[in-house]
């Protein structure tokens, strides 16, 4: 899924599963790090003449406010495991070595 710069919010989904963003991140010992999705946000947004919607997966910042995880460039997918190398990618399940 490619990345939307301006984004307008229909309707917010609560998450009821379990379910991470993964995040490539240097300082962990790992070299990854994970952040619980909170929610999913039913949004639409224009290119050129025409109007898309999507559904974007949300989760928590360090700072306390919700955001899509697509737009943070270490970002690397989601899993609904951490434990377990399994993300989703582009709406299929993909398996990945972590």
């Amino acid at each position: 899924m490619r990345k939307v710069d301006e984004k307008k919010i229909i309707q917010i989904i609560p998450m009821s599963l379990p379910t991470w963003a993964k995040y490539k991140n240097e300082n962990a010992p790992s070299g990854v790090c994970y952040s619980p999705i909170v929610c999913l946000a039913l949004a639409e947004w224009q290119d050129g003449d025409h109007t898309h919607r999507g559904v974007f997966p949300m989760d928590m910042a360090g700072d306390g406010v919700v955001a899509f995880v697509e737009d943070f460039d270490n970002y690397l997918g989601i899993t609904r495991n951490p434990a377990e190398p399994a993300s989703v990618e582009a709406g299929l399940l993909k398996e990945h070595g972590d």
